[in-house]
């Protein structure tokens, strides 16, 4: 199931929740490759997580849960960017800077 800012992955047992957060608009679209040679049988399918535009600086986040419900923000903080996370009732911010360096708190 494929959502705005989300997809759900389902297996025969289990399910993953994907969550994907930007700092500028993007957009979750679905995919398929092309195969080399036609033996390869049916085409994949896959995600992606794009920018709506070409951008010169960019912080996105994407959080996967299995079995339990989660979301993820990336919000604009001082000379970088919070990725906020929030797992069952667990809450985490992430905070990155121009150099993509992560501190935890």
């Amino acid at each position: 199931m494929l959502g705005e800012n989300g997809a759900v992955l389902a297996g025969r047992k289990h399910r993953v929740e994907v969550s994907y957060a930007c700092s500028v608009p993007a957009g979750l679209f679905r995919a398929e490759d092309a195969p080399a040679w036609p033996e390869a049988g049916e085409c994949s399918t896959m995600l992606r997580w794009v920018t709506a535009a070409r951008e010169r600086e960019v912080a996105m986040a994407t959080l996967l849960t299995a079995d339990v419900r989660g979301s993820v923000e990336v919000v604009p903080e001082g000379r970088g960017y919070a990725v906020r996370t929030v797992v069952g009732r667990e809450k985490t911010t992430l905070r990155l800077t121009a150099k993509l360096k992560g501190r935890r708190r």
